[in-house]
């Protein structure tokens, strides 16, 4: 015995690392025909945005809404309401498919694929997200709070007449400070861009972690794993028979020695933690809007339900399809074996079959 492990464990542990896995294998079980509908969604959504113009909506030199001062500088460029968000989602799925699944998924290709599976398809929501975005803006025309600081509008401002009604032609001429760019900026103010955005990835990161660490882990692993171990978050509710010593150890011991359950719970409010620092991170670039003058808060309440909504809309239906990936360890094994049981401790050993 190797550490706990009949003899073969030692060859079939050196299957659960990166030199182990086969890319062929991974990208051929990716959902490409999922990628393409994407794709095809985004040029329908480009057709659409280049067949339409900024919509110019009325407006009055006397409305406090659109009176703030313009700030050229954002406090949280849009980068950064980008890359982190999108790095925090890869953790999640790095942490919830390479660590905490390693009881279910049969090799590490199987694991990878599974990472880049998600990959694509958050990335395919934040995308849709985005072109979506941009063509309400276009549509809506709502200008933002700084509005007037932009435009200068021309004319005696407390001599304007109160006249409602009235067509976007009847707006002041601008005398404006700004670029021309900055000056079209100024009417895409609903929904809020950085809000959409931060929230896809924020709402689809967190949603799989809610998934991955609390339910699937819970859940019995394909009959064709050997020796699964117990799940890190596992608790109340765990399947009988799942993990070290099966349903006896469940019924005599509870769960484990009182210091198993501690660190069990302390991982676990580790994970939520976790989820919560990429919603708080996701409502703090929101807020951030706000202070900059850049949009009224409606603007980013709708930029968070748009972005959070798709992310949820995406998840749901990549969670059974990524069952596919099964199929790596199933019809298409190619005598590559399974990975040491994360937690396999003394006495733990292999199917005859398997050694």
């Amino acid at each position: 015995m190797i550490n706990g492990v009949s003899r073969g464990g030692a060859a079939l542990e050196r299957q659960w690392n990166f030199g182990a896995i086969r890319w062929t294998r991974v990208l051929r079980y990716q959902d490409w025909v999922n990628l393409l509908l994407t794709i095809g969604f985004v040029v329908g959504l480009l057709v659409a945005d280049s067949a339409q113009a900024t919509y110019v909506r009325p407006y009055w030199i006397y409305d406090a809404t659109i009176s703030f001062p313009y700030n050229a500088d954002s406090t949280i460029p849009y980068w950064v309401a980008v890359v982190v968000p999108l790095v925090l989602m890869l953790i999640s799925f790095l942490v919830g498919e390479l660590l905490l699944a390693q009881h279910w998924h049969g090799t590490i290709s199987s694991a990878v694929a599974s990472v880049v599976f998600f990959t694509f398809d958050g990335i395919s929501a934040f995308i849709v997200t985005g072109f979506t975005t941009q063509i309400t803006k276009e549509a809506v025309g709502r200008y933002r709070p700084d509005w007037l600081a932009r435009c200068q509008p021309a004319g005696d401002g407390a001599n304007a007449p109160v006249a409602f009604g009235r067509g976007a032609s009847a707006n002041p001429a601008c005398n404006p400070v700004v670029s021309d760019g900055e000056l079209k900026d100024g009417h895409w103010s609903f929904p809020s861009g950085h809000s959409s955005t931060v929230f896809v990835f924020a709402v689809y990161g967190a949603a799989y972690c809610l998934w991955a660490f609390y339910h699937r882990v819970k859940q019995q692993p394909p009959q064709r794993i050997y020796g699964t171990a117990t799940p890190i978050f596992s608790g109340a509710g765990a399947s009988p028979g799942y993990g070290p010593g099966g349903a006896s150890a469940g019924k005599a011991g509870g769960g484990g020695t009182w210091a198993a359950r501690w660190l069990r719970d302390l991982v676990g409010l580790a994970g939520f933690v976790f989820i919560l620092v990429q919603m708080a991170f996701a409502w703090g670039v929101a807020a951030s809007r706000i202070v900059d003058n850049k949009h009224h808060p409606s603007d980013i309440i709708s930029g968070a339900v748009l972005g959070g909504a798709i992310a949820l809309l995406y998840l749901i239906r990549a969670v059974p399809r990524h069952r596919r990936l099964d199929e790596l360890d199933d019809g298409d094994g190619e005598g590559e074996a399974g990975p040491t049981p994360l937690l396999a401790g003394e006495g733990q050993s292999l199917p005859s079959d398997r050694v």
